[in-house]
């Protein structure tokens, strides 16, 4: 009976790292068989999208939209200003620049209001901070 014990001891022993070597590649193998199916959905998609470009109805839509082309003889307009006081979308760190700002001043002052509002909203750093 202990040797009957024994044996199967050591056949486990034995088995143990060809049975998890085997579960650790089966594991990678459904990793990669996934991988690749969502690689062939990615390539559906762009074969998808090149056929789109095939239709020369997309292609000139999308001329007009990105590009802004227009056909010969049509006359394109681009709104700037559609409230009448914002010409730039403030973002953080930015000061909006106003209508005042354009009609009142000459180059010269358009670039220093540039120069005196690029740092306003920022926090002040000391100098010897890194």
């Amino acid at each position: 009976m202990a040797a009957l014990a024994l044996v199967l001891v050591l056949l486990g022993i034995f088995l143990f790292p060809t049975v998890s070597g085997y579960v650790e590649q089966r594991r990678e193998v459904s990793s990669l068989e996934r991988q690749i199916e969502a690689q062939r959905a990615d390539i559906a998609d762009l074969e998808e999208q090149r056929q789109e470009w095939n239709d020369s109805d997309i292609v000139e839509r999308r001329a007009r939209e990105r590009l802004r082309f227009v056909r010969p003889g049509e006359v394109a307009f681009t709104v700037v200003d559609d409230t009448g006081e914002m010409l730039t979308e403030p973002v953080p760190g930015m000061t909006a620049v106003t209508n005042d700002v354009h009609e009142s001043r000459p180059w010269y002052g358009e670039m220093w209001e540039s120069i005196r509002t690029a740092n306003e909203g920022l926090p002040e750093t000391p100098p010897d901070a890194p």
